[in-house]
């Protein structure tokens, strides 16, 4: 049975520390890194095994748009989690609009974690949103579109782009 793996993308902090406990909990494998290279890296060697992506603002080697941009490059369909302290509602709507799936800010509780890697698991579940995958694939949608339009909304239910 192959694990679903998390990658983590970032520093250590509070933040990173609870969602490695929160992810490796329920059974998924973590994977800690620092830079958008190895985040890529792991989404390239694991072709479709990677879960969720939780990211900083800022990484050695870029930001959550090289992050995104260098996943798209992967096909890697993975939600994307933006974990910010800091943010103005406009940073917020340009995450969401780019295809990130939540945007979160601490502080976080490893239960909330657990909720959104369960409200994920979930939603992916339904055959309505893969017949929707299969859909966007067939006419070559990129991941980050298809990210953008399949990516549920703050309160965790499916947000419907036009």
């Amino acid at each position: 049975m192959i694990v679903p793996i998390v990658v983590i993308a970032g520093p250590e902090s509070d933040t990173h520390v609870k969602i490695s406990r929160a992810a490796s909990e329920v059974g998924y494998r973590v994977m800690s890194v620092h830079t958008v290279r190895e985040a890529a890296a792991i989404a390239e060697r694991e072709d479709g095994g990677v879960a969720a992506v939780f990211c900083a603002v800022a990484l050695p080697d870029g930001n959550w748009c090289d992050l995104l941009e260098a996943l798209n490059l992967r096909n890697c369909a993975a939600p994307v989690v933006l974990c910010s302290r800091e943010g103005s509602a406009e940073m917020w709507w340009d995450a969401l609009e780019r295809g990130i799936w939540e945007v979160m800010a601490p502080p976080v509780t490893v239960l909330g974690i657990q909720r959104m890697l369960a409200a994920w698991d979930e939603w992916i579940s339904r055959p309505e949103i893969w017949l929707a995958v299969d859909s966007l694939r067939t006419t070559n949608c990129p991941p980050s579109v298809l990210r953008t339009k399949l990516a549920p909304a703050r309160s965790g239910m499916p947000r419907v782009s036009k």
